[in-house]
């Protein structure tokens, strides 16, 4: 009988200890997000506003990019990767998750880096590993659509406007801005210095859209989709690591 109360005793003492382990395992989580706020200036992006910018009025139809290549890092170099993590950001959307923080050795956050742009071999995909993707993927086909053909890849910034060319103050001419191509990739690096916490570690960034048209003449320069304007799509390559700060 003795033995039996001692062995009852040892079973729920090791369960005891097993769900513990597992409650302390579930508590000490922890994943990032990046919160990501479209700017123009020190105003609110909003569709169909007229802003001005270098002294043109504008007025925003279509405003979104891809993200890939994110990882962070601490102070000792110890690194996380969410190499399998793209992110299609848009205005309308501001929060975006990005995966667990699995590397235990990372408490404080360092570093944040990542891509505006898609990868070499991603944006080499075949057709059928293309048309493959589901329809959640932010690689899949996309209206509107951010991906050009398969010898081209996708577009890794898309702007559409309206911009003023007679200088009277009311946009008159179309304006599209289509930058990719792998040599387009534009790496984007912040130091942060912030702890990583239990639960959900959110990064919150502003990306001012206005910076993008540094040195651009919006009344004349307003039309690029790469390959047609090479200069004015390496101008706004230029400026986009600029466009990105950190909060």
């Amino acid at each position: 009988m003795k033995n039996i109360i001692y062995k009852i005793t040892l079973s729920v003492f090791a369960l005891s200890i097993l769900f513990t382990t597992s409650s302390c395992n579930k508590d000490n989580t922890r994943s990032l997000n990046l919160d990501i706020t479209y700017k123009v200036n020190t105003l609110t992006f909003a569709y169909d506003e007229v802003y001005t910018i270098n002294g043109v009025a504008i007025k925003f139809t279509l405003a979104q990019m891809y993200i890939s290549g994110l990882h962070i890092e601490d102070d000792d170099m110890n690194e996380e990767h969410f190499e399998s993590k793209y992110l299609l950001v848009k205005p309308g959307t501001h929060t975006y998750e990005i995966g667990a923080i699995t590397n235990k050795k990372i408490n404080h956050l360092h570093h944040l880096k990542f891509n505006v742009g898609i990868d070499s071999v991603t944006n080499g995909q075949t057709v059928d590993a293309f048309n493959a993707r589901e329809a959640t993927d932010p690689l899949s086909v996309q209206n509107p659509a951010m991906h050009w053909s398969w010898s081209s890849g996708y577009i890794f910034l898309k702007i559409n406007a309206m911009v003023d060319t007679d200088a009277d103050g009311t946009p008159d001419a179309v304006a599209e801005f289509h930058v990719g191509m792998n040599s387009f990739l534009q790496a984007v690096e912040f130091i942060t210095h912030r702890d990583l916490e239990k639960g959900v570690n959110t990064v919150s960034l502003n990306f001012n859209i206005a910076k993008l048209f540094d040195g651009v003449n919006l009344a004349t320069e307003y039309s690029t989709h790469t390959m047609d304007d090479m200069p004015l799509a390496n101008k706004i390559k230029a400026n986009l690591a600029a466009a990105f700060t950190v909060n």
